[in-house]
């Protein structure tokens, strides 16, 4: 019973306890649908998008296309829904919900003004026709909706006015490394595979110019923190994007050690997990290059900041000359002239095994 408090009303176990409390007690008033708090109506709202995924075939295919399981993502807790648009119409109809999506943004009255055959008033759907993905706060309450359209020739990212609430969800305070990605397709196409990010809290951007307040006071809250790495596109944008972030982190963690993963141009973490696989994406990771002061900074920041004058070394982690077995799948030898390393990955079975051979120059 006082779970089903809990999910009924959106709230806290404690909240739930307190409540069944002051029913046995006959203290409380039921209260109706329509003055449930924000997080209620979406927690509701979205139980009804992530059943419709099992139901739409376009929502499986374009999942698919994606290499995104999206049973195997609900098993572990991040289910992915599908906004149909169908679920105030027939017996769903809630004319409480109804007003509750209007008043937060997922619905609004039909410019037309016209009614239903059964004289009914009309509505429009916000996101119709989109997967959705739900932005959780603080207390891991659903706080927003983020809708990504599986069409082409119309625009892609949609969300919520007001829009509050992180994805997956706010990191654990007892984080110390945290995984950043460009956007929330980008974060489930890692989070899928338990062994991709390892030892890893994710976060997702909203774009480029998607680190938000919400972002910002999260790795504020993490006192553990001691190493954010930035797994953005390599595109104009994402570059600067990498360069924008960085300080701003740098700014709430002064000293903090950052990195970032490094991307063809044209890739990103869905396509190469597609194209690739996790695997790769668990490589990328793991070959991470850090990201200094120096190469963030617009020239105007590095003026202020560094005499033009010295000569500024590029920040290198000392290499000795010989061979380096330290790490058995990183193998490595340092000539004078050159290095060479040969990566692996770990593998359960022995009918493949990837390698990638790396020569630098000096």
């Amino acid at each position: 019973m006082i779970d089903f408090v809990m999910h009924k009303e959106g709230c806290t176990k404690h909240e739930a306890l307190e409540k069944c409390k002051a029913m046995v007690n006959g203290s409380v008033v039921a209260k109706p649908m329509n003055e449930l708090p924000r997080s209620a109506v979406l927690q509701k709202v979205f139980t009804y998008f992530s059943n419709a995924v099992s139901m739409t075939k376009s929502a499986q295919e374009y999942l698919q296309s994606r290499a995104l399981d999206y049973k195997l993502l609900a098993s572990r807790g991040m289910a992915v829904g599908y906004n149909s648009g169908q679920m105030h119409h027939g017996e769903r109809r809630d004319e409480y919900l109804i007003k509750s999506c209007v008043e937060i943004g997922l619905m609004s009255k039909s410019v037309s003004g016209r009614k239903s055959r059964s004289g009914l008033q009309q509505y429009q759907v916000f996101g119709r026709g989109c997967l959705a993905f739900a932005l959780r706060g603080a207390t891991n309450k659903i706080e927003g909706l983020y809708f990504r359209n599986i069409t082409e020739g119309a625009g892609r990212h949609y969300y919520l006015r007001d829009r509050r609430g992180l994805y997956p969800k706010y990191p654990a305070t007892s984080t110390k490394k945290l995984l950043l990605t460009e956007s929330i397709i980008d974060a489930v196409s890692l989070l899928q595979s338990e062994q991709t990010a390892a030892g890893w809290e994710m976060l997702a951007l909203y774009g480029t110019n998607g680190f938000t307040q919400e972002h910002a006071a999260a790795v504020a809250g993490l006192a553990e923190l001691n190493e954010v790495c930035l797994f953005l596109n390599s595109d104009a944008a994402g570059r600067k994007a990498t360069e924008i972030v960085a300080e701003k982190i740098w700014a709430l963690k002064p000293g903090l050690s950052i990195s970032s993963v490094s991307v063809a141009e044209g890739d990103d973490c869905n396509s190469l997990l597609v194209k690739e696989g996790a695997e790769l994406l668990a490589h990328m990771i793991e070959e991470r290059e850090p990201v200094t002061e120096q190469a963030v900074f617009s020239s105007t920041e590095a003026a202020q900041r560094i005499d033009p004058s010295t000569p500024q070394a590029p920040f290198r982690e000392p290499i000795r000359v010989g061979l380096d077995v330290a790490n058995t799948y990183n193998i490595g030898y340092r000539a004078k002239s050159s290095e060479l390393r040969v990566k692996g990955l770990k593998m359960d079975q022995l009918d493949s095994l990837k390698v990638t051979l790396q020569i630098r120059l000096a």
